[in-house]
């Protein structure tokens, strides 16, 4: 004689399925958005020493700005390491040499020039590979990055940010091919 479920049992188990499946979706939907976050998030930046007058404010100012969203490692870092690997002056070949050694998705370069009353600042976005990926011209009233300057920084320098390649390969394999 077959033993059938009641249909009170059948319930528990049409249940319990949709439940693992829920679960089972929050799970992976959870992992390709932190996949999606790791891609496409946080990225490891270096600004190194601005030049010109005030240069100090104006860096810390971009420094703090960018690490709302990214990790932002000191210019010294860079300049130790840079030292380390005989890569000090600013090429494209040596940008890459450094930032590969340190996984630097990015480097950031100022320079500020005063006229008048106001400061012209310049800034320029190196992606791993040296490359220059993106400029930003601005003027600023004072010695803080506020009013129009920080909004052309935040809407020319942070989408060059974010566009930027992860680099995380790492390793001392310089001389191997790309």
């Amino acid at each position: 004689h077959l033993a059938m479920t009641s249909s009170k049992s059948r319930r528990t188990t049409n249940r319990l399925a949709i439940i693992v499946a829920a679960v089972l979706a929050v799970f992976a939907w959870t992992a390709v958005t932190a996949s999606d976050a790791i891609a496409g998030g946080r990225k490891r930046l270096v600004v190194l020493d601005f030049e010109g007058p005030k240069a100090e404010k104006f860096q810390a100012d971009v420094v703090t700005l960018l690490k709302k969203n990214h990790t932002v490692l000191t210019a010294e870092k860079w300049n130790s390491a840079a030292e380390d690997l005989g890569a000090e002056k600013l090429t494209e070949k040596n940008v890459k040499k450094v930032a590969k050694k340190l996984k630097v998705d990015g480097i950031i370069e100022g320079k500020i020039e005063k006229r008048r009353d106001a400061y012209i600042v310049k800034l320029k976005l190196r992606g791993k590979d040296g490359d220059v990926v993106g400029t930003v011209d601005t003027k600023a009233d004072s010695t803080k990055l506020e009013g129009s300057a920080l909004k052309d920084v935040k809407n020319e320098l942070l989408p060059g940010v974010e566009s930027l390649e992860a680099n995380r390969g790492g390793g001392d394999d310089e001389d191997a091919p790309p």
